[in-house]
């Protein structure tokens, strides 16, 4: 059965509302709307299943239809060895003419970001939650310094709060944006891994970092590479 007409008029009128108020909080905060059909729109993630119907971008959205792009990930509880393997990684990457992205989480993702930054190359950092959220405030500097160089993009409303499920779909995006993705270091059970699986079920490529068999930080990531993800030893690879 279909809704009545008055119904679907006030459905219909409050939805428009709704984007209304939106677009004006995004004109009057910096943010940027790109929708779906918008010449500016990554053509990867028009690719993926389910892309975003829109993307909220807060700087400068570079050319991903012409620039080459990977995603660097690991957990928030990298160890040393990852905390200065991501930073090379973004430093490099960046240096070769490749936009590094992240997700802008404490450990592996802010050391990409950083050696991205220090490269004076592109990075961009996909939020997890609207523009107008309070969180993750030690980062906030950080966030503030991306947006300047190159972008922050998220595909939620500017008042969508941050919550588990909100981390797992951005994943997606991470992966879908990159034409392969980095992983630094992964246990069993981090959500890292959420992104590599993200990135093989997508098509693209997933390079791994090898390390210790014995070492529980690497025993998500060793199991990747034991089935079939590309070894990384050197920028080269990829």
């Amino acid at each position: 059965k279909s809704l009545p007409k008055t119904v679907c008029e006030k459905l219909d009128n409050g939805r428009l509302n709704d984007a209304k108020t939106i677009l004006e909080f995004c004109n009057n905060n910096g943010i940027t709307v790109v929708n779906y059909h918008n010449r500016n729109y990554p053509a990867m993630l028009r690719e993926i299943d389910n892309p975003p119907v829109v993307l909220y971008v807060k700087g400068n959205l570079p050319d991903f239809n012409s620039l080459p792009s990977i995603c660097v990930v690991g957990p928030r509880s990298v160890s040393e060895f990852g905390k200065k393997s991501a930073y090379s990684l973004g430093y490099r990457l960046a240096k070769a003419g490749f936009i590094v992205v992240s997700g802008g989480a404490v450990g592996s993702d802010t050391y990409a970001h950083l050696g991205a930054l220090k490269a004076e190359g592109i990075t961009v950092l996909i939020m997890a939650c609207g523009f107008s959220v309070s969180y993750l405030e030690e980062n906030r500097a950080l966030r503030e310094h991306i947006a300047k160089s190159g972008c922050l993009i998220s595909e939620y409303p500017p008042d969508v709060p941050v919550n588990r499920g909100t981390f797992q779909v951005r994943n997606r995006l991470m992966s879908g944006l990159s034409l392969g993705t980095v992983l630094v270091e992964a246990a069993k059970r981090s959500g890292a891994l959420i992104t590599a699986n993200h990135a093989l079920e997508q098509g693209r490529d997933v390079f791994v970092i090898p390390g210790m068999p014995n070492m529980k930080q690497y025993s998500g990531s060793n199991m990747l590479l034991r089935d079939g993800a590309k070894p990384l030893l050197d920028t080269s690879d990829i």
